[in-house]
């Protein structure tokens, strides 16, 4: 009897029992499909992510050689024109101590900027070293001036190195060559 009347209430209200039974099965489906879609969502557009930048990676990899030497060439351009901008200045410094202190500059090495900048620890500034050498000839007494004049220069710098030569007697007055190894420090402009 329980069954009867169970399938004569169910014929009597078909369509809220129907509509009950969507219900609960639309409903199941939403919970299952709603809990962990979201998740796997993120987890989608994660790796999605990871993916765009292994690409990305691969694509600058390629060009990275080619990158590289742009930048040194940039660089090798930045380096010259650093030195160049008071090049003038150095050598018009050297012509005078030149001419004041009676010497002959033989050689006069273009500046070459090292690669460490120099920071002292006092204050903030800092310096590039231009590693250079010049050679100068004369006497001994004039040679000694030069290197006074280079004391009280405006340039900044601390020796490397000191080579001092005789040179053949040609006159009464020995002859000296004088080596000067030596680093211009120059304000780096950064």
């Amino acid at each position: 009897m329980n069954k009867d009347l169970l399938a004569g209430k169910i014929k009597e209200y078909r369509v809220p029992v129907l509509g009950l039974l969507a219900t609960i099965v639309l409903g199941g489906i939403y919970f299952f499909r709603s809990g962990p879609a979201e998740d796997l969502g993120n987890y989608y557009t994660e790796l999605n992510d990871e993916v765009q930048l292994l690409l990305s990676n691969k694509r600058n990899g390629a060009d990275l050689s080619a990158n590289l030497e742009t930048i040194k060439g940039f660089t090798g351009l930045m380096e010259d024109r650093f030195i160049s901008q008071n090049l003038a200045d150095i050598h018009d410094i050297f012509y005078t101590l030149e001419r004041e202190s009676g010497v002959s500059l033989d050689s006069f090495q273009r500046p070459e900027m090292l690669l460490e900048p120099i920071k002292p620890k006092a204050n903030e500034v800092e310096y590039q070293p231009l590693s250079m050498a010049i050679t100068i000839s004369g006497t001994f007494k004039n040679a000694l001036k030069f290197i006074h004049s280079l004391e009280n220069s405006p340039l900044l710098y601390r020796y490397n190195g000191l080579k001092i030569s005789t040179k053949a007697q040609t006159t009464e007055v020995d002859l000296v060559s004088l080596t000067l190894n030596f680093e211009l420090l120059s304000l780096n402009d950064e």
